[in-house]
């Protein structure tokens, strides 16, 4: 996932019911007990555990007014996480246009196919947006600098790309913006899983089945790229470029992110390459 130059880069429901005649008042939310052994099925590869150097980045459309972005490394509640003692926070506010996102600059290349997808640990506490999207991109729908990648990128690399359409960071075409199609070797078409997030801790795990792009000339496989190795969506898990969450637009969010994975059930006995479908689960159900 590449951010263009015309972003603004920063440094950093659980209700319960009182009842009763009366003037009874309602209880306050409350905090839902983390089961830490709700990962313990699971075999996982740290991505990112978030104690060390921050390697994430924040983004916002500068022409949104007031739009505010961080991405911080913060201090868990309580002692600790499950035995981490950081996480990762994206707060967000105002950013009106097409929305706000997150990524991990220093993620690829990244070899995940020995597993089944991605987990981490997430929560959205208080009065803030529970929906998000989960981002990934692979050779060929990644550009970089640095590194060699299969597609191309056209233009400026960012929304005003002459050739390509008006995209935000993880490959939507932007609402209300007409642009010429993408050709089929541009970058940008990233891999993308809905989610919805609760108000406490909660461990979350998203196959790479999950995982899809929008229906554009540069899907994946097509006349230039032939498909990668997770059966349905073409996902090449093993050259994975980078890693984000987008956040819908005008939504206010506070969203908690700890031990990023690739994850496997313990005796899992797939391909190694995503080949038997899991639905994404919310694992402490």
């Amino acid at each position: 996932m590449r951010f263009p130059p015309s972003f603004v880069i920063a440094g950093a429901w659980v209700l319960a019911l009182g009842g009763g005649a009366g003037c009874q008042t309602y209880p306050t939310l409350k905090n839902v007990p983390v089961d830490c052994s709700t990962q313990d099925q699971y075999d996982l590869s740290t991505i990112d555990d978030f104690e060390g150097t921050l390697s994430w980045f924040a983004s916002a459309d500068s022409l949104a007014p007031a739009a505010g972005v961080t991405a911080t490394a913060e201090a868990n509640d309580g002692g600790g996480l499950c035995g981490s003692k950081m996480a990762v926070v994206f707060r967000s506010s105002h950013a009106n246009d097409w929305g706000s996102a997150f990524g991990n600059y220093g993620f690829g290349t990244r070899d995940g196919s020995a597993y089944e997808g991605v987990a981490f640990w997430a929560r959205a506490p208080g009065n803030t947006g529970k929906s998000l999207s989960v981002g990934l991109d692979d050779k060929n729908t990644y550009s970089s600098d640095t590194v060699t990648t299969n597609c191309k990128q056209y233009g400026d690399g960012g929304m005003n790309q002459p050739t390509g359409g008006f995209q935000d960071p993880m490959g939507n075409i932007v609402s209300g913006v007409v642009g010429a199609p993408s050709l089929p070797d541009q970058c940008g078409n990233s891999y993308s899983a809905p989610l919805l997030v609760s108000e406490s801790w909660r461990f979350y795990t998203l196959p790479f089945t999950a995982f899809n792009q929008t229906a554009m000339p540069n899907r994946v496989p097509n006349a230039v790229f032939s498909g990668g190795n997770v059966p349905g969506n073409g996902l090449l898990t093993t050259e994975l470029m980078s890693i984000g969450f987008h956040l819908p637009k005008e939504a206010e969010v506070e969203l908690w992110i700890d031990t990023l994975s690739f994850y496997r059930h313990k005796g899992w006995t797939g391909r190694g390459d995503a080949g038997v479908v899991f639905d994404a689960a919310q694992t402490d159900r």
